[in-house]
């Protein structure tokens, strides 16, 4: 784990392996930037970031450009709590996996994708790189955030809304098909 200070915020790099059944990591009324590449299975690991306007990166990349990493490293649950600040970014790549995956993103909770879970709160912008290969996605709600979503490579489905209707789709919700043949359908 690698620390330290941004004026008057933290950087916190955690691209190593940590041992232990669980990890809570709080930061600071200032805003941070927290970087998270894997979670060994059985370490449930919680992010709460206080104040401040705060960037969490999670993927295998995310200590160096979070960009072509995967999500699967994460074995054991992720929270995130943003904390009382406003603009907190929760960043999620798994640009770099060529496999495809099933995933669904609810109002606070990501699942699948090869992870264990990741949980959030006072989030207000969650962004989300999917992969190489064909993804679906059922997204069946963004009251905690603004969403976006990146549909990489392949010929991804995504699945919006739940049972029917939308009315939990109360933020933004922003869908950039990128590469493949793409498809939009209402739940």
């Amino acid at each position: 784990m690698d620390g330290h200070d941004i004026d008057d915020g933290a950087r916190l790099d955690l691209g190593g392996l940590i041992t232990a059944d669980s990890m809570l990591i709080t930061t600071g009324a200032d805003g941070d930037d927290i970087r998270i590449t894997s979670i060994l299975p059985g370490t449930e690991t919680t992010v709460s970031t206080m104040g401040g306007s705060d960037t969490i990166r999670v993927g295998s990349h995310a200590v160096t450009s979070n960009t072509g990493g995967v999500l699967n490293a994460l074995d054991a649950l992720l929270v995130v709590d943003g904390g009382s600040g406003a603009d907190d970014k929760l960043l999620l790549d798994d640009s770099g996996d060529r496999q495809a995956g099933d995933g669904e993103l609810g109002s606070d909770l990501l699942t699948g994708l090869g992870t264990a879970g990741i949980r959030f709160s006072a989030i207000e912008e969650l962004e989300l790189h999917l992969g190489l290969a064909g993804d679906t996605l059922a997204i069946i709600g963004t009251e905690q955030a603004e969403v976006t979503v990146y549909g990489g490579a392949g010929d991804d489905t995504f699945n919006i809304g739940d049972a029917g209707t939308l009315s939990a789709i109360t933020n933004l919700l922003n869908v950039q098909g990128e590469e493949g043949t793409d498809r939009i359908e209402r739940q």
